[in-house]
């Protein structure tokens, strides 16, 4: 694992990974603000890393569909399989 990875992935970062196959797993996860987050686990760092910002803060979005569109134009031209995992409180 690099120091570039030790905080969380930028944009960047994630199309690249997402290009040389280096991604295991994209979640959305939705946080305590009702706002949407995406977090990778990559093939060789079993941890869990937060899509964030230039200043470091966790990414978000207001929406569902602002974040498709994020992904699918700006990242890398991605197919979404939906898996909805109920987890209670």
């Amino acid at each position: 694992m690099t120091a570039q990875f030790l905080d969380g992935l930028q944009d960047a970062e994630l199309s690249r990974c997402l290009q040389n196959k280096m991604v295991e797993k994209l979640e959305i996860r939705e946080n305590e603000k009702s706002r949407y987050e995406v977090h990778a686990t990559l093939k060789w760092n079993s941890g869990v890393l937060p899509v964030i910002t230039t200043r470091g803060k966790t990414r978000e979005w207001a929406s569902l569909d602002r974040l498709v569109k994020h992904l699918k134009t700006n990242i890398y031209s991605v197919s979404i399989d939906w898996h909805l995992k109920i987890s209670t409180p």
